[in-house]
């Protein structure tokens, strides 16, 4: 399918000839060639969660969702793509950079069970749109709730975004139901980052798991098994295949090079005072009297603890005798051998929690899944004939390198000031989003011999900065190198 597009720029040659030309002179515009090769967008569909949502800073908020990595991709290659746009500042609590401390903020969001916090809930088809945040590879084919119109699903999984998104069983009766029943052309899938990042997130308390008899783990303890990751991934691609749509996937990036776990570890360790090290709780180690600790000064070595993001709201408190952490999650009465009167993070009655770090065997487990779960996808995907957009790849050169994007800047995981990612440390931000589109736009072009252009992420809005009123525009985009400069020095 081709699109020609007439172009509305004039370029200063062309507007003197418009001037001072002979009369009798006509002057078309140049004319924009998008070539899509086989791939056919006449109805572009898009399944996943919140990564596919456009789901920014602990939210997803219409202006967010805007730019999307599937909504930016549809406007490259100018087709129709309708989105469950949620009204800001959206379902979740928003973070938003208040100043330049930095400090940041959570705004106060929409009800996320009144259905017109969807200000395109009456379209009386489903959104070519279905990501849905929070959901994981299983809940692609799962039926669940649709009798209800999904909102006995949301109220279970207390997600809100499965009856916002996928509203009625008379459109379908699951996210792949819903899908087909568009008659798409084209597919977009990426799913399964949930089914670790959950168990990661968590500090390694939680998970995706089934249990006995797929693994010896206590349900919900790990991610997905691999076994069951394999069939749903084969049941899903071979479902999707069956619509004859054109269908690209992408694999699932390191979460552990995040901002969620990269930012606070470094800047605890800048604060340690010399000889003193910061005690923490392994996954399990609970003695029946006394906590059992690691320590680390976060030195680099291999077996450093990563420290989740969250804990930013405790770091403050190291060194003091506190048990906010636990009064803050209602544990009560303290576990054994616990003893809040003790220095918190730096005495071993008093550890930093388990909940709040990742250690070095649960980061062992979720590096170890996510490299079973992409040989999955490039084997179930490369067996059919489905191209794979490397993300995974994509992250790791972020983390070593950079990604440099001529009149923009250099782009990295670093938190805030990396540009990649939104404030919540795990979702990309709108440019962080550009980025992703333009690696589904290569696989596009070199799997259906497409020329799609790339989306210009100079054009798309940089990270919003500051306080968001009635006489400010949603996003103050500062420059690149502005922003880094405004940050240097800022504390948390």
């Amino acid at each position: 399918m081709k699109n020609i597009l007439k172009s509305t720029l004039i370029s200063p040659f062309v507007l003197l000839v418009l001037l001072f030309g002979c009369k009798d002179d006509t002057v078309t515009p140049p004319v924009v060639v998008i070539d899509t090769g086989t791939a056919d967008f006449t109805r572009f569909v898009s399944i996943g969660n919140s990564l596919t949502a456009g789901f920014q800073s602990n939210a997803l908020s219409q202006r967010d969702q805007t730019y999307s990595f599937p909504n930016l991709l549809s406007q490259q290659v100018r087709t129709p793509f309708v989105q469950p746009l949620m009204k800001d500042p959206g379902i979740g609590s928003r973070i938003r950079l208040l100043n330049l401390a930095p400090t940041l903020v959570n705004e106060t969001g929409v009800n996320p069970f009144d259905p017109a916090s969807d200000i395109n809930y009456q379209l009386a088809r489903p959104f070519n749109n279905l990501g849905i945040p929070g959901a994981v590879l299983y809940d692609m084919m799962d039926t669940t709730g649709a009798s209800s119109d999904f909102v006995s699903k949301s109220i279970s999984r207390q997600n809100p975004f499965f009856s916002h998104v996928l509203r009625t069983h008379f459109f379908g009766n699951s996210v792949f139901q819903q899908a087909r029943n568009l008659a798409p052309t084209f597919i977009s899938v990426w799913i399964g980052n949930n089914d670790v990042l959950g168990y990661a997130t968590s500090g390694g308390v939680s998970g995706t798991n089934v249990g006995p008899p797929y693994s010896a783990d206590p349900p919900r303890t790990k991610p997905t098994e691999t076994i069951l990751f394999n069939a749903w991934y084969t049941q899903l691609m071979d479902s999707l295949k069956a619509t004859g749509a054109g269908i690209v996937t992408a694999n699932i990036a390191d979460v552990t090079t995040i901002p969620f776990f990269t930012t606070l570890g470094p800047q605890i360790r800048a604060k340690l005072p010399p000889g003193i090290v910061f005690r923490y709780q392994r996954n399990g180690n609970r003695g029946p009297s006394n906590p059992v600790t690691d320590t680390t000064t976060f030195s680099g070595a291999p077996g450093d603890p990563l420290v989740t993001l969250p804990g930013i709201a405790y770091a403050g408190l190291i060194g003091h005798p506190t048990g906010k952490w636990y009064s803050d999650n209602n544990i009560s009465p303290l576990p054994p051998g616990i003893d809040t009167t003790k220095p918190f993070a730096l005495h071993p009655q008093n550890p930093w929690p388990d909940a709040l770090t990742l250690d070095e065997g649960e980061r062992t487990i979720a590096q170890t899944t996510i490299a079973a779960y992409n040989a999955i996808i490039d084997s179930v995907a490369g067996n059919r004939g489905i191209g794979v957009a490397d993300v995974h790849a994509t992250l790791i050169t972020a983390s070593t390198t950079g990604i440099f994007v001529p009149g923009v800047g250099t782009f990295s995981p670093a938190f805030i000031v990396g540009g990649l990612f939104s404030y919540d440390g795990v979702h990309p931000s709108s440019r962080g989003n550009a980025l992703i589109a333009n690696i589904w736009i290569d696989v596009v072009n070199q799997k259906f011999n497409a020329s799609i252009p790339h989306v210009a992420v100079a054009s798309v809005p940089g990270i919003p900065i500051g306080k968001v009123s009635a006489s400010l525009p949603n996003y103050d985009d500062v420059s690149w190198k502005g922003f880094i400069d405004l940050m240097n020095g800022g504390r948390w």
